[in-house]
This record gives C-alpha cells, structure tokens and sequence, in this order.
C-alpha cells in the first residue's frame, strides 16, 4: 500500500469513525430517555475534562514549541475571542420567551373550591431551578456550539494537514491511530453536548458533518499542496491551534462546568460529575502524553 491509498484510508476511517462516535450519545438516549439525569450531566463533565485536557496538556506544548514564550499569550487570546464573539452575538442569538413562561405557569393552577368560594392554588408560577438553566442553556446554545464546532474543525482541519503531510504509509497509519484516539472521543463529547437539549438526532448530521469534513479536508489539502514547505503554512498553523485552544478552554470553563453545577440535580450528582470530568482529563491527558 503506497502513501496515497493509506492517506484514502485514513479519509474513510476517520469519517465514518467520527460519525458514529458523534450519533453514539443519541443512540444511547442521552437526548432522551437520560435527559436530566446525573447520567447526562456526568457525561457533559466528561467532556469538559476532555476539552480541558485537548486544550491544556495537547494543544498548548505544540503551539510553546513553534512560538516558544508566546504560547500562553496566544490561548488566552483564543479564549477572550470566543468570549467576545459570545458577548457581541448574544443579543442576537433567540430568547426564551419569557412573557410566554409568566403567564402560563409550568405548574398548571388547580382550583379548589373552599366555603363556596373559588380560589387559585398556584396564584404565582413557580419556576424551578433546573427550568431556569434550561433556559439559560437555550440562549446560550448556539454561541457555545458555534464556538465548539470552530474549535474542532480548526483543530481537525490542522492534524489532517499533518497526515496529509507524510509521505510514508507507515508514518500516515502511525499519525491516523493517533489522530482517532483523540478525536472520535471528542467526536462523542461533541454528540453529547450537541443532543443535550434535546433536539432530534437529525439536528447532529449537519454539525457533525462540518467536524468530520475539517480532517477530511486537511488531509487532501496536505495530499495536494506541499504545505511542510511553505512558510506561510507555518507561520499560521501555531496561531489557529492557539486560537481553537483557547476556545476549548472557554466552553469548559464558563460554559459546561457552570452549567453542570448549576443543574438541579441530588447533592450526590456533584461527586459524579467530578469523577466523569477527572476520568475525561485523565484520559485525553494519557492519549495526548502516549500518543
């Protein structure tokens, strides 16, 4: 097998390998049948651990070693320009329908007739705590996955270039393992998050067809251009990954993890979804470190 037929290979493992770790969180039910479970928001922590780990310990020494000292100036960056993006776009993104919420209360008013007179057992609506991250979580929900899915296709786009690069087979197969120890693991964060709000599993296709095509694409850009050669090519590359770093380091930060603590779920579900984000940075942390 030449180096073409692997770079082909890698394509179709990749795809289809993303896909299916993508649509496993759906498959599983986290959408639905686990929808506000400890289950749920423990898998969610999972995948924070996952971005702070991609973020901290895989992309940061990759981008110290090509910018040296600049590295960490270059993340945080990244992390204030998502911030920004997500202030400047959320009095755009649609609002819960509040007006709506004050007049029709979630718990339906009960009438109950006492000494022949009528009276209103829940004069006031009563909002529980998990509603409102519900609704803080709808608002949110597209500047945060926007930014997911710019942070991952970038960092995709780029480790495609690297495989794309290699004009051995052995070193193609050799980048593609490592390549997919990480990435079908974010693939399956992605799915989890994505289908958290309980959106149908139609909604995945189109966002996760633009996280596969990122390393799909970088590996035909690296088949069909000399990108180690060019210069230009190297000069950019450390400040894309710094900026989708910094990204992730965002969404784990301020969005998922506030979150998740936030959920109105037992006191006991916090020990849970420190062990599922400790299990989440350990593993990606190991891979990152091995591989």
């Amino acid at each position: 097998m030449n180096s073409i037929y692997a770079k082909v290979l890698a394509i179709a493992v990749v795809t289809v390998g993303s896909y299916f770790c993508g649509f496993l969180p759906a498959i599983l039910g986290l959408g639905s049948t686990y929808k506000k479970s400890i289950l749920l928001s423990s898998t969610l922590c999972f995948g924070a651990g996952v971005l702070l780990s991609t973020s901290i310990v895989h992309i940061l020494p990759d981008v110290r070693n090509d910018v040296h000292q600049w590295g960490e100036l270059l993340l945080c960056a990244g992390f204030f320009f998502i911030y920004a993006i997500d202030v400047l776009l959320s009095p755009f993104l649609p609002k819960s329908d509040s007006s709506s919420e004050e007049q029709d209360p979630l718990l339906p008013q009960e009438s109950s007739t006492i000494y022949g007179s009528t009276s209103n057992d829940s004069e006031f609506p009563i909002l529980s705590q998990d509603h409102v991250v519900e609704n803080q979580t709808t608002k949110s929900w597209s500047c945060m996955n926007f930014g997911l899915l710019v942070a991952f296709t970038t960092h995709a786009l780029l480790e495609g270039l690297v495989i794309g690069v290699q004009d051995s087979t052995n070193g193609v197969l050799l980048l593609l393992g490592a390549v997919c120890s990480h990435k079908l693991l974010v693939a399956f964060c992605l799915g989890t998050e994505l289908i958290s709000v309980g959106r149908h599993w139609c909604s995945l296709i189109v966002p996760l067809s633009v996280f596969v095509l990122g390393s799909d694409i970088g590996i035909v850009l690296g088949l069909i251009f000399e990108v180690e050669g060019s210069p230009v090519m190297k000069a950019i590359i450390p400040y894309m990954q710094a900026i989708a770093g910094g990204t992730l380091l965002y969404i784990a930060l301020s969005e998922i993890i506030p979150r998740e603590k936030a959920r109105d779920l037992p006191k006991y579900a916090s020990i849970f979804q420190i062990i599922g984000m400790f299990a989440g940075f350990s593993l990606m942390s190991a891979l990152s470190m091995l591989l």
